[in-house]
């Protein structure tokens, strides 16, 4: 049996870079705020290249230089006009002593009889200021020659300049110094493999359009002929085939590169990732919405800052008082301890292989948020409360699934009034005028003893095969409806495998698995099936929407079949009655790819019959009820 880590309670913020024994750190190909640690030397008619690119070369140039070369650019013209100016009014002989005191000459600039009157004259000239006190004559051709040049010349230096401080003050480079990077990145265990995580944010509101990430290891690789590559780049995928590396980075995400035989790290264990040596460059490229410029993020990760064994801590918390999800920068960089195999991934699949590794040693379904939905799925759902392996008695239970896919216990109260315990689905039959409900209910023994979830749904599924038979066999009924208890939820699923596997006291309904009984009941069932989803309706509860007759629903439901993520086929018959109900595209959205399909699209594709108000919805549907039931004892199938 393979030794795992034990579990710790305790967190840390982030953690500093050790040393690695006595030796000195290697030094970083790229630092942590994305500047490449490279210099340039040797380079080729390096200044007559850069210089054929003034414009780049000026951008990035320091603001020192670059305002400096903005003034000089200025300066240097004025004065090389005014010298211009000041030697055509020489060899025109204004300058003669003679010439200055006559009133009878006409200088080719009048009232400038100096060195600083003439700067001045350029100066006035170039900026467009106006002519006053110093302005030319007809005498001199050549002066009115250089004062067309110096104003083209003036236009122009203008323009350029003025590019060049837009270009840098607009800099995509800037943008890129509000996205981070989590300190540390971490290996743990995530759908049953070793992965690499860190973590990505943008700390602007404006979102990068077209964002993507990439992530690339450097280390030293020898050829089969024996040649050294000092600095060999290997490409670790993080879902590019998938579309997986582009991502949405309005909120904190976690980036994943599955450790698998394509990756560098697949021969990486816990004890050799402290004497390895590498480089993990992790590159986040994005538009920028406000200019449309691409701009680009960078930092790396050395070997002894990737955390073994822990997991980033959850920052995203909703709001109710305004409505609004929060997200605590000052917990970017957290972590926790998880279990997590110290063997490498390569170890970790031959033992697969071998069949000796015990999976549920590191399977852990608990969370110390006391709001782990709004936390992991961002769903504004009721506060919740995660069981432990084995739970108290509970009112309704139901098994809630998110995006991620992740799944956790949703726990529901009953009426505070009602002493008994519920499903989480309730089974209500009509019968003549008259409609009496009639709920499933005492789904475990009335004792306070613990008794395991596993149990708890298999004993549901056994009530709801014995009351859909009940209601199938008593001849007062005519229709039986199908909805759900509380206001939130229709229903959000079960574990398969209570459903699925051999449960003690279970011979009485039949050896079968326990929701294939069930469909079974309601494909064979003789009165009018009607549902009526009043939430959201995840898994068994959506596919076995297909065989009721009729279905209401409320706008503010929505269809999810998470089979395919959890490696299960579609329950209830749904591959068959998905397809003739709401087309092939549809169906294999739905079923297969796992997409979630809101109210509106339902009654379009024929999946639902009418969609109610979320806020009449038990109102609308019981005068609905009332008058099914007057047509009762026409629709029956006896």
């Amino acid at each position: 049996m393979l030794d795992m880590e034990p579990e710790k309670k305790e967190k840390t913020r982030f953690f500093k870079t050790p040393r690695l024994g006595s030796r000195r750190m290697r030094n970083r190909l790229v630092q942590k705020n994305g500047i490449c640690n490279i210099a340039l030397k040797n380079v080729p008619k390096q200044r007559r290249k850069y210089f054929s690119d003034i414009f780049t070369t000026v951008i990035e140039m320091k603001w020192r230089w670059c305002l400096l070369y903005f003034s000089l650019n200025f300066v240097l013209s004025w004065t090389f006009f005014a010298l211009i100016y000041y030697s055509i009014a020489n060899s025109h002989g204004d300058l003669e002593p003679w010439n200055m005191k006559s009133t009878n000459w006409t200088p080719c600039v009048q009232n400038a009889d100096s060195e600083l009157n003439f700067y001045l004259f350029s100066f006035t000239t170039q900026t467009t200021i106006g002519y006053g006190y110093r302005y030319p004559t007809d005498q001199c051709p050549l002066v009115v020659l250089a004062m067309m040049v110096q104003f083209m010349w003036g236009i122009l230096s203008q323009t350029l300049m003025a590019g060049v401080i837009f270009s840098k003050l607009a800099r995509p480079i800037k943008r890129a110094a509000t996205l981070i990077f989590s300190k540390n990145a971490v290996i743990c265990m995530r759908d049953g493999k070793l992965c690499l995580l860190f973590r990505v944010g943008d700390m602007r509101k404006s979102s990068l359009a077209e964002a993507h990430v990439r992530l690339q290891m450097i280390k030293r690789c020898i050829t089969y002929e024996g040649e050294l590559l000092p600095f060999h780049q290997f490409d670790m995928d993080v879902g590019y085939d998938e579309g997986l590396d582009r991502v949405f980075v309005i909120w904190p995400i976690t980036i994943c590169h599955e450790i698998d035989e394509n990756s560098p790290l697949y021969d990486v264990s816990k004890e050799s990732l402290m004497t390895a040596k590498f480089e993990i460059i992790a590159i986040l490229e994005g538009v920028v919405e406000s200019v449309g410029s691409t701009t680009q993020a960078r930092t790396s990760y050395l070997p002894n800052e990737i955390l073994w064994g822990k997991r980033f801590e959850k920052l995203v918390h909703y709001k109710k008082e305004n409505g609004q999800y929060h997200i605590d920068f000052q917990k970017f960089h957290n972590v926790y301890d998880v279990k997590t195999p110290p063997c490498s991934a390569k170890e970790l699949d031959e033992m697969r292989t071998a069949g000796t590794f015990n999976e549920k040693e590191y399977q852990i379904y608990h969370h110390d948020s006391q709001n782990a939905l709004n936390i992991d799925a961002m769903e504004n759902i009721p506060e919740v409360t995660l069981t432990q392996p084995e739970p108290p008695l509970v009112n309704n239970i139901s098994v809630a699934v998110n995006s991620t896919p992740h799944v956790v216990l949703r726990v529901e109260s009953d009426d505070e009034n009602s002493g008994e315990e519920g499903t989480g689905l309730e089974l209500v039959e009509c019968g003549g005028t008259t409609r009496h409900k009639r709920s499933i209910r005492s789904i475990s023994p009335t004792s306070t003893e613990l008794m395991p979830l596993q149990k708890k749904i298999s004993l549901m599924y056994k009530q709801l095969v014995l009351a859909t038979e009940a209601a199938n066999d008593d001849e007062d009924t005519f229709i039986t409806v199908f909805t759900g208890c509380g206001d939130e939820f229709y229903s959000s699923g079960n574990d398969f495998s209570p459903a699925a596997g051999n449960v003690p006291d279970m011979d009485e309904i039949d050896p079968q698995p326990l929701h294939k009984v069930w469909t079974n009941r309601l494909i064979k069932h003789k009165k009018a099936l009607i549902a009526l989803v009043n939430g959201p309706a995840i898994g068994i509860a959506c596919t076995t929407l297909a065989l009721m007759d009729h279905v209401i629903i409320s706008d503010k439901s929505y269809f999810l079949c998470p089979f395919t993520q959890f490696g299960l086929c579609p329950e209830g018959a749904s591959s068959h009655t998905f397809e003739n109900i709401m087309g092939r595209a549809k169906a294999g959205s739905l079923a297969l790819f796992a997409e979630k399909m809101s109210a509106q699209e339902a009654f379009q594709c024929g999946f639902a019959s009418k969609i109610v108000p979320h806020d009449r919805f038990r109102e609308e549907t019981g005068k609905l009820l009332e008058k099914y039931a007057k047509l009762a004892h026409h629709v029956t199938q006896k």
